[in-house]
């Protein structure tokens, strides 16, 4: 799981969308295979939590073009001010990340090590 952020996050490999469906695909499999009540309630709250910080992130990713064509529109933008909107962007994907990397952990310590490859490694594999 923290390979697929990684690459998701850092890499650019994937989309928010493909973040998205990994966490769809991890919050229906921890709802069917984990039986145990509490361990189940303790994942899905790290699932949600990670729902929310990708959805966070989604939407600083939706306001960066109107924020570079707003400042493009000024003719007296500077590269400065491009460079503070793509530092700005880099530093939410550090955050997130490290805030996804937080629920992670949380996720770990919930899910019986003996269920967490039919869990969270089914949903990094779909």
């Amino acid at each position: 799981m923290l390979v697929a952020l990684v690459a998701i996050m850092l890499l650019g490999g994937s989309s928010v969308s493909d973040i998205e469906r990994f966490i769809q695909d991890l919050d229906k499999l921890v709802g069917k295979r984990l039986e145990e009540p509490a361990a189940r309630a303790e994942a899905q709250a790290a699932v949600r939590e990670m729902k929310t910080i990708v959805g966070e992130y989604n939407s600083q990713l939706k306001r960066l073009p109107t924020e570079i064509a707003a400042k493009n529109a000024d003719e007296t933008v500077t590269d400065g001010d491009f460079d503070q909107s793509v530092r700005a962007l880099e530093d939410a994907r550090s955050v997130a990340f490290e805030r996804l990397v937080a629920s992670r952990e949380k996720l770990r310590q919930a899910i019986p090590a003996d269920q967490w490859d039919a869990t969270v490694g089914a949903a990094s594999r779909k």
